[in-house]
């Protein structure tokens, strides 16, 4: 057993502190990156329906070392994809959605026959006449949705919120590995 003087035991207060500081840290990089592959593998698919059109969304998450106005060091866990608040939260009725995101959306959905079972509609965006109507069905598509969104919202997936429980088990998993490590020696 280490016997520490009464005149050194500020001086290994701080130190045990900034060691405590710093492997809580690692614990935490270490639960959201574990959580990251959580949300990305398990969270995201398993929504119903899930949100993934591109990938982008699910391609958004990172995790970052922060520091905050006090110096204080934490973790952040995110998405940057712009509407992962919507995905995350829901969005209230009331207001029309972007039609222009859900026109696109509407003509890669029905861009392409073979990845949807026989008997599917394909459209292409052709100015033909015959590519006009078909056209102008797409829009009309993307004017039914952006209604029914106008209308109803879209209910929440709480991607991140529902992932929290299991971040937590990581956290816990890894500070009791990490905590048990010998402190290094200076």
């Amino acid at each position: 057993m280490a016997t520490i003087r009464i005149d050194e035991l500020g001086r290994f207060l701080v130190r045990q502190g900034k060691e405590t500081q710093k492997r809580m840290l690692r614990a935490a990089l270490e639960a959201a990156e574990r959580g990251k592959v959580y949300i990305v593998q398990a969270a995201i698919p398993r929504a119903n329906p899930p949100p993934v059109d591109r990938g982008l969304y699910r391609n958004s998450w990172g995790v970052e070392k922060i520091l905050d106005k006090h110096g204080h060091v934490g973790v952040r866990l995110f998405s940057d994809s712009p509407y992962a608040g919507i995905i995350e939260f829901g969005r209230r009725p009331g207001t029309w959605p972007n039609i222009g995101a859900i026109r696109e959306w509407v003509y890669r959905k029905f861009k392409d026959k073979s990845t949807r079972g026989a008997g599917a509609k394909t459209f292409t965006r052709k100015n033909t006449a015959a590519g006009g109507s078909q056209q102008r069905e797409l829009d009309g598509i993307a004017f039914m949705i952006a209604r029914q969104i106008k209308e109803k919202g879209v209910p929440p997936k709480h991607i991140l919120l529902g992932s929290v429980p299991q971040i937590k088990r990581y956290f816990s998993e890894a500070w009791a590995r990490i905590s048990r490590e010998k402190p290094k020696e200076k």
